[in-house]
């Protein structure tokens, strides 16, 4: 009998064979008593002191001096625990004594025994406002029972980018009933922000607690501010053969360049522009003249401002310019003709031909107008109250 033989243990054999019978009788009194004190646990939860000294006192026969001996040490660890009950309640401390004497009960019976496994229920703060100063959330306090169990309880930071452990230095196990978790600068204070959302403590893959981490509001935004465009100058020059009679040169006659410009903002980050020159072989009225040589330039995309990051333009910044313009030089000096006004061009250089292949001359260079501004505010990481 699996039950006899382990309260055998604590009698010494006096003769070669031994009365079973008073040991039986004892065991099925240890029995009946921790069931009726579990019994009396569940009906009287706020007596767990008076429940627990009755049980040790009914286990008086020399064979019940080990389990009337773990019986006190439960009463005494319950006793040592007055701040739990403090702050997890009497249901709570009283479920702890009863699960202490169903481990006894199962060591007297010979069945497995459920290990102790740590139970919290109350941490302080319930969350970390990172909001506060420093010197006011220097702790977590846990409060709980069966906190000096082995393996240890580990702590985690777990956030979006996935959990990081805390070290082990920073958890600090001041008792069976309180865990201390150093939130100060000493302690996990530099890690708390990094974005992560709550602190964790885990036991053998089981959650115990779970604390938020409340990041502070992020700084109002800055007022929006003006800058400037960036680039300063672009050189276009016609590529493109069109029509049928072009040769290398343009005689003298001309050429006319028409210039296009679109500026445009996109997505509230750039301001970009669309150029484009054509030159053709015209008579000064804008009639075809000579043999009719004409070509046309490619689109060239130009990035004139671009906003910093977590910034966005406020007033999108368009434009949309036709320039045609006669030019015959017989020297080849560049004619700049000025733009004015709030434009987005100050200023267009003509290179025009007279005699010879003048492709290779011909060409206009913009001076962009970085007086013209972008009015740009800070939109992330920031708090944006009103949209100036």
């Amino acid at each position: 009998m699996v039950t006899i033989a382990i309260l055998l243990a604590s009698v010494a054999p006096t003769a070669a064979c031994i009365d079973l019978k008073p040991v039986a009788h004892s065991v099925d009194n240890t029995v009946a008593v921790l069931e009726d004190s579990l019994t009396r646990l569940g009906q009287e939860s706020e007596d767990w002191r008076s429940v627990l000294t009755d049980t040790a006192a009914k286990l008086t026969e020399d064979t019940q001096t080990t389990v009337r001996t773990e019986v006190t040490q439960l009463l005494q660890r319950g006793a040592q625990a007055a701040g739990v009950q403090a702050r997890c309640g009497i249901d709570f401390l009283a479920a702890r004594m009863g699960d202490g004497l169903r481990r006894i009960l199962d060591r007297v019976l010979g069945r497995d025994q459920t290990p102790r496994q740590p139970k919290l229920c109350d941490a302080s703060p319930a969350l970390i406002e990172l909001a506060l100063p420093a010197d006011r959330r220097t702790s977590v306090q846990y409060s709980g029972w069966d906190l000096d169990t082995d393996p240890v309880i580990e702590a985690q930071l777990t956030g979006p980018a996935g959990s990081t452990p805390v070290p082990a230095s920073a958890l600090a196990r001041v008792s069976a009933y309180l865990l201390v978790l150093n939130t100060g600068q000493n302690g996990i204070g530099p890690m708390l922000g990094s974005g992560a959302a709550k602190v964790e403590l885990r036991w053998q893959g089981m959650t115990l607690s779970e604390v938020p981490i409340v990041q502070p509001p992020p700084p109002e935004c800055p007022p929006p501010k003006l800058e400037r465009l960036l680039t300063q100058t672009t050189e276009l020059a016609p590529s493109n053969e069109l029509s049928p009679n072009s040769d290398e040169d343009f005689f003298g006659n001309g050429p006319t360049m028409d210039l296009h410009i679109t500026v445009r903002t996109v997505e509230s980050r750039r301001v970009e522009a669309d150029v484009r020159v054509t030159a053709r072989e015209t008579h000064p009225d804008g009639r075809p003249e000579g043999d009719g040589t004409a070509f046309d330039g490619e689109v060239k995309k130009v990035l004139l401002y671009e906003a910093p990051p977590n910034h966005e333009i406020l007033d999108p910044l368009t434009a949309e310019m036709k320039v045609p313009y006669y030019y015959a030089e017989p020297d080849y000096r560049p004619y700049t003709k000025p733009v004015g006004g709030a434009a987005p061009v100050r200023t267009i250089t003509y290179h025009g031909d007279t005699f010879g292949p003048g492709l290779n001359r011909t060409k206009v260079v913009l001076e962009w107008n970085t007086d013209v501004k972008v009015r740009i505010q800070q939109t992330s990481r920031c708090h944006r109250t009103t949209r100036s």
